[in-house]
C-alpha cells in the first residue's frame, strides 16, 4: 500500500524494531482515526508504542516457550510407563536391559533374582536396574504380582533420569512402607499416559521426581503401625518362651511370612527373629536385676533350653555374661 511520509515515518519506526506486523496494522490504526475521528499525530504515537510494547511482552513469552518446548524432548522416558497384571503363568527373563529401568511391585508375591542375590517380593518393593542387568522373576500364581514399571535414559538433558543421583545403590532393593503412597505416586505416573505432548511430558517427569523421592527416603513418611503387626508383636511378648517362628508370627498376624518379614521390618526397624531375640535378652537383663531366679530358671523361663547357648547369646548382645551382668562387675 502507499505510504504517506507520516505513515511512512512510523513504518521506518516499526521495522527498525523488527516488528514489520505491527508496523502494518499501526498505520491502518492511523489511517482509521485520521479519517474517521480526528488528526492526532500524539494520539497514533502512543498507540505505536503501546502496541509495540504489548508485542514485545508477546514475543518473550513466545521465546520462552518455544525454548521449554525443545528441551522437554520426552524428559528421559524412552516409553510410556506402564502398569502390569502378571498372569498366573508369568515369568521375567528379559534380556540385558537397555535403559534405566524403575520396578515396583505394586500387589503380590514373588521371588526376583539379580547378581547372584535373591529376593522376595511384595508390596512396596522397588528395584532401580541399571543399563545392562539381567533380572530374572517369578511370583505366587495365588497372589500374582502387579508391576509398575517406567524405562528412562539417566543421560538425557534435563530427563527424569537424572534425578537418580544421590540414591541408594541402584542394584540393591529400596522398600516402601507405605504402599499407599506409592500406589497414589505410580497412578500419578500412569495419569499422563500416553507421553504424546509436551505438556503430558512434563506432568509425567514431575510425579516422577516425586516417585524418586520417595524411594530416597522411603521411611520418610513411614505410616503408624499396622494393627496387624502390633497383634503379633504382642503376641511375641506375652509368651517370650514359645518357639515362634516366623510363619507363627505371620500367621498371628493374618499375612503371609514374606510380606510380613518386610512389613515388620519396615515398621519396627529390625527383622521378627531379631525382634525375639532382643525382647528375650532385655527380658532377661530385667530379671537377673530385680529377681533372684537362677540364670537355668530365666534360661527356662524365656524359651532357652540349653544353658550355654543363653549364657552366649546374653554375653553376644550385651558384651557381658550373665553372672557378670548381675553383679554389676565391668
Amino acid at each position: 500500500m502507499a505510504l504517506t511520509g507520516l505513515e511512512q515515518g512510523f513504518y521506518e519506526k516499526a521495522v527498525a524494531q523488527r516488528f514489520r506486523v505491527v508496523a502494518c496494522v499501526v498505520v491502518g490504526m492511523y489511517r482509521r482515526v485520521n479519517g474517521a475521528w480526528f488528526h492526532n499525530v500524539f494520539m497514533v504515537n502512543r498507540m505505536l508504542q503501546n502496541a509495540m510494547a504489548r508485542t514485545t511482552i508477546f514475543l518473550h513469552y513466545t521465546t520462552v516457550m518455544t525454548r521449554t518446548t525443545v528441551h522437554l524432548d520426552r524428559r528421559g522416558f524412552h516409553s510410556d510407563p506402564r502398569i502390569f497384571f502378571c498372569e498366573r503363568g508369568w515369568s521375567w527373563a528379559p534380556a540385558p536391559l537397555p535403559d534405566l529401568d524403575c520396578w515396583c511391585v505394586l500387589e503380590g508375591e514373588g521371588l526376583l533374582n539379580l547378581d547372584g542375590h535373591s529376593y522376595v517380593l511384595c508390596a512396596g518393593f522397588c528395584f532401580l536396574f541399571p543399563r545392562g542387568s539381567r533380572p530374572t522373576a517369578t511370583h505366587n500364581p495365588d497372589h500374582p504380582l502387579t508391576v509398575f514399571a517406567a524405562h528412562l535414559n539417566p543421560h538425557a538433558p534435563c530427563g527424569v533420569g537424572n534425578s537418580v543421583s544421590g540414591m541408594p545403590p541402584v542394584r540393591t532393593p529400596i522398600f516402601v512402607a507405605d504402599t499407599q503412597r506409592l500406589r497414589r505416586l505410580t497412578d500419578l505416573v500412569l495419569d499422563s499416559v500416553p507421553l504424546d505432548s509436551d505438556f503430558r511430558c512434563e506432568e509425567a517427569s514431575l510425579a516422577m521426581r516425586q516417585l524418586f523421592h520417595l524411594l530416597a527416603h522411603p521411611d520418610s513418611r513411614r505410616p503408624s503401625a499396622d494393627p496387624r503387626l502390633e497383634r503379633a508383636r504382642q503376641s511375641v511378648l506375652q509368651r517370650l518362651a514359645y518357639p515362634w517362628s516366623v510363619e507363627e508370627m505371620a500367621t498371628a498376624a493374618s499375612l503371609s511370612p514374606s510380606r510380613f518379614n518386610a512389613l515388620f521390618k519396615a515398621h519396627y526397624g529390625e527383622s521378627p527373629v531379631r525382634y525375639l531375640i532382643q525382647a528375650r535378652i532385655d527380658r532377661a537383663k530385667a530379671l537377673l536385676r530385680e529377681t533372684r531366679m537362677s540364670q537355668q530358671d530365666i534360661a527356662d523361663a524365656l524359651g532357652y533350653r540349653d544353658i550355654y547357648f543363653f549364657n552366649r547369646q546374653f554375653t553376644k548382645e550385651t558384651g557381658v555374661p550373665p553372672g557378670r551382668y548381675r553383679s554389676g562387675s565391668p
